[in-house]
């Protein structure tokens, strides 16, 4: 439980759906944290996640050896470490950002007119994009190497 108190690390609340020999199904439940955020009136993240509120997401997870004593049906705790949250959001989100604006820099650099410069912008994007479609699957399995459970002793507040 001790994990769960730590502030470096994101949590959430899920559920055993499913056991096999290597793998664990959870289900989780989405949880917005803008209840308790002071711009939640002008925030589009907010409206965003009040319309997702609720929704269920399953997940699957290699198993571990300390989690040969999950049964279906327990109520546990995810966490994922920060660091591993922000070097994804890093990778998914800034990658795509920084090859657009590098590609469109060159072109300009190099004289292009605005039409070469924001179709090798469009290009840097795509690109971007690319590398980071190529990459998910190395990425998924850093992150889901990540996440430890840990079986709850209080009862969901998703019930």
């Amino acid at each position: 439980m001790a994990e769960m108190l730590n502030n470096n690390a994101s949590t959430e609340w899920g559920r055993v759906i499913g056991l096999d020999d290597d793998s664990i199904w959870l289900e989780t439940i989405q949880q917005s944290s803008c209840s308790s955020c002071s711009a939640k009136s002008g925030c589009g993240f907010g409206l965003m996640n009040e319309q997702r509120k609720g929704r269920r997401q399953q997940l699957k997870l290699d198993r571990k050896p300390q989690h040969q004593h999950l049964q279906l049906g327990d109520e546990v705790v995810l966490t994922l470490p920060d660091h591993t949250l922000v070097s994804t959001v890093l990778w998914v989100y800034l990658l795509p950002l920084f090859s657009m604006l590098l590609l469109a820099f060159l072109a300009d650099y190099q004289g292009a007119s605005e039409l070469v410069t924001a179709l090798f912008s469009m290009l840097g994007l795509a690109l971007g994009f690319a590398i980071v479609a190529v990459k998910s699957k190395v990425i998924a399995k850093n992150v889901a190497a990540s996440v430890s459970l840990s079986v709850s002793d209080t009862l969901s507040p998703c019930r």
